[in-house]
């Protein structure tokens, strides 16, 4: 995510395999800007002997997505030594900042990360100021499945369900199961519904197996909204949805000024423009689907009538303005001549017309 400079001799960049260790005894995690304030100190309490006896060296994790942060999700491998400088300009004032730090093991060219800290989140203001704030991970704990049920027996819980608001949309994102094998599910169904019983959702949609973070857009700025997860299993006539997880609620933010000259307005196109699996309320849903060997996730729309409707939409739209044109360009005195099927313009406008043509557009 970031670009950083390591104060330690940093091995090959490597991506560590996600881990299968759950103990957290890797402590006191901290990021401190230097004296200098060009860099962030991040360093930790070395870990215990034995530990150190079993691991290989240490690996950090950080990313301004809290559902990043994970001992199951990649991170960048460093020698034994308990602390990284980063360039203190990597991060933005006024967002929050997740770093985790783990042990790892190695086993040939299989790394595995282990023991976990806990997660610091952490903020840096315009003046300067930092918060952080230390949060509890609970790492998943594996469990070998080799259930291939086509009935989907399985009764899994879906988990936490995380969600991030802004003013008419928000990202929801989950973790992948790890109590169950591909045979035992197809993916993901979210439901989201402006109401806590979840009656009368005003979205269902799936996600296949390798898709975990979705965009849902049309959604009201400053309302409460409801989100519920679970799996989806297609059997040969029907389909099993099971393993519901808790009620998640959250409130999207007042509507946001979207000005150029409104900084917060700049923040948000920043984000606006990452790349999720995206759906909207109220219009047909579009399917996720993942390539089997990375499970890349792109979108496919089914909906014809709507494109055509657009294209429509669009055409009238094009024309209405080629006649505002005709217009503004009769009112100041500019002529054309067609020449087989091209349209030349016969007079150039000077200062003065081009002026004249601004203010007709103002009015």
């Amino acid at each position: 995510m970031n670009y950083f400079r390591p104060h330690i001799s940093v091995l090959a960049l490597s991506i560590l395999i996600p881990g299968l260790s759950f103990a957290a005894s890797l402590t006191n995690l901290k990021a401190e800007p230097t004296n200098d304030e060009r860099s962030l100190n991040i360093s930790w309490s070395p870990a215990d002997s034995e530990t150190l006896a079993e691991s290989d060296g240490y690996a950090i994790q950080w990313s301004d997505r809290q559902s990043n942060i994970h001992i199951n999700k990649p991170a960048k491998l460093y020698k034994a030594e308990n602390s990284i400088f980063v360039r203190l300009n990597s991060f933005e004032p006024n967002v929050n900042y997740y770093f985790r730090v783990y042990s790892y093991q190695k086993d040939g060219y299989k790394k595995t990360l282990a023991n976990g800290s806990k997660m610091l989140k952490w903020k840096r203001t315009a003046s300067n100021v930092i918060t952080t704030e230390e949060i509890t991970i609970t790492d998943p704990v594996i469990v070998n499945n080799t259930s291939s049920s086509t009935e989907a027996t399985v009764d899994w819980q879906f988990g936490k369900l995380r969600s991030v608001p802004f003013d008419t949309f928000v990202d929801l994102s989950w973790s992948r199961p790890t109590k169950m094998i591909n045979s035992d599910y197809d993916g993901f169904q979210i439901k989201v519904s402006s109401t806590a019983d979840m009656k009368d959702p005003i979205k269902i949609f799936t996600a296949k197996r390798g898709v975990i973070t979705t965009r849902l857009k049309g959604l009201t700025p400053n309302t409460q909204y409801y989100a519920e997860g679970a799996f989806y299993k297609e059997l040969e006539s029907s389909r099993k949805v099971f393993g519901e997880s808790p009620v998640k609620a959250f409130k999207t933010i007042p509507a946001i000024d979207r000005t150029i000259n409104n900084r917060a307005s700049r923040n948000i196109k920043k984000i606006e423009k990452r790349s999720y699996f995206t759906v909207t309320v109220g219009e047909t849903e579009t399917t996720s689907t993942t390539t089997t060997s990375t499970e890349t996730s792109t979108t496919t729309t089914t909906n014809s009538g709507d494109i055509k409707s657009r294209i429509k939409a669009l055409k009238a739209k094009i024309k209405a303005l080629q006649r505002e044109l005709l217009d503004l360009e009769k009112k100041a005195g500019i002529t054309h001549t067609t020449t087989s099927s091209t349209q030349k313009t016969t007079k150039k406008l000077t200062l003065r017309e081009r002026l004249r043509l601004k203010r007709l557009n103002r009015k």
